[in-house]
């Protein structure tokens, strides 16, 4: 029998129409800001999400916004691997 699902490798967006739609999810509360705000800047909930995401995409893969994630990171994990130590260091004074 052959194999016709595509490779993970092979593209995707030969696949995809022009345009396409999905839909997600919301708590009301997050529906309601996002409404109000699309409101106010009088534009449709639905620019506002595609705004919101196409400007989610290019931060996600943007190299000075990747290294800056990068650098919060390792500053989060440095400074929780310092409190483990000290952490570990006051135990093995108290025995």
């Amino acid at each position: 029998m052959a194999n016709t699902a595509k490779s993970r490798t092979s593209s995707t967006q030969d696949a995809v129409p022009a345009n396409t739609t999905f839909s997600l999810r919301l708590r009301p509360k997050d529906y309601r800001t996002l409404m109000s705000y699309a409101n106010l800047r009088k534009i449709s909930i639905a620019e506002l999400a595609r705004e919101f995401i196409l400007e989610g995409l290019k931060n996600a893969l943007d190299p000075v916004e990747i290294e800056r994630q990068m650098e919060e990171e390792k500053q989060r994990l440095l400074a929780y691997a310092k409190e483990l130590r000290e952490a570990a260091a006051e135990q093995s004074d108290d025995e």
